[in-house]
C-alpha cells in the first residue's frame, strides 16, 4: 500500500486551495474583488482548478500511451528498414 503522506507539498490538493485563497485575498485587500465576493470568487476557482486536474488526470494517461505506441512504432519500422 503506498504511503501518501510523504508528498511534495505542490502535489496536495490542500497547497492549491491555500494558493486559491491567498490570491482572492490578495485581490480582496487590493481592492479587485469586493469582499462579500471573496467567498463565492475562492469556491469557484477552487472548482476550477479541481476541474482541470481532473481533466488532466483522466486524459494523461492515454496521450501517455499514444505517445509510448507511436514511438515504439517508429523505432520498429526504422529497425526493419535498416534490416
Amino acid at each position: 500500500m503506498s504511503d501518501f503522506s510523504n508528498a511534495p507539498g505542490k502535489k496536495t490538493s490542500e497547497f492549491y486551495a491555500m494558493i486559491i485563497s491567498t490570491i482572492v485575498g490578495l485581490l480582496v485587500v487590493f481592492k479587485v474583488v469586493e469582499p462579500v465576493a471573496q467567498q463565492e470568487l475562492a469556491g469557484t476557482l477552487q472548482t476550477i482548478v479541481a476541474s482541470i486536474i481532473g481533466l488532466v488526470t483522466a486524459i494523461g494517461p492515454g496521450i501517455a500511451y499514444i505517445f509510448s505506441r507511436t514511438w515504439l512504432k517508429t523505432k520498429s519500422a526504422k529497425e526493419i528498414k535498416n534490416v
